[in-house]
């Protein structure tokens, strides 16, 4: 397994090291803002190649309880994003006012939709987010305990 580094278009992204599964794996948390690429690896012979990566992206609304303060974000990796939410890993809006709990998210396969959606619902009146929330979960359970099942 060699050491290499990750090039988009003639940006470098990151270093990697490992085989292919992990190099996708990382280079997929870094790439947040692109689906079709062309990537140039430098293994201990270099290759090209153009990989075409099936991402999912996710629109979500997180609370601080039920009826409270809310929060409209957009992601690659639900999970990962969801779980630095709840640890406060980043200062900023969640941090400052305890919003930690996903009360609601749906997926797209276009970055384009996600991103479209996120600035749609940013720009509802609260009472549509509201309704759009108890419309599919009504109880405003925590939907972490769902998504993050091994």
């Amino acid at each position: 397994m060699g050491v290499g580094t990750v090039r988009v278009g003639y940006r470098l992204v990151g270093i990697y090291k490992g085989g292919l599964e992990l190099f996708r794996s990382k280079f997929i948390n870094l790439c947040l803002n692109i689906s079709y690429f062309s990537v140039s690896l430098r293994l201990d012979r270099r290759v090209h190649c153009l990989l075409h990566l099936q991402m999912a992206y996710y629109t979500y609304i997180l609370a601080s309880k039920r009826n409270g303060t809310l929060y409209v974000g957009m992601t690659n990796d639900l999970v990962r994003r969801i779980w630095e939410h709840k640890e406060e890993l980043a200062p900023g809006f969640t941090k400052k006012y305890g919003v930690h709990r996903l009360v609601w998210f749906e997926s797209h396969s276009m970055l384009e939709a996600a991103f479209s959606r996120e600035k749609r619902l940013k720009h509802w009146l609260r009472a549509w987010k509201i309704e759009l929330i108890e419309k599919e979960n009504p109880n405003w359970d925590d939907l972490w305990f769902q998504i993050n099942q091994p």
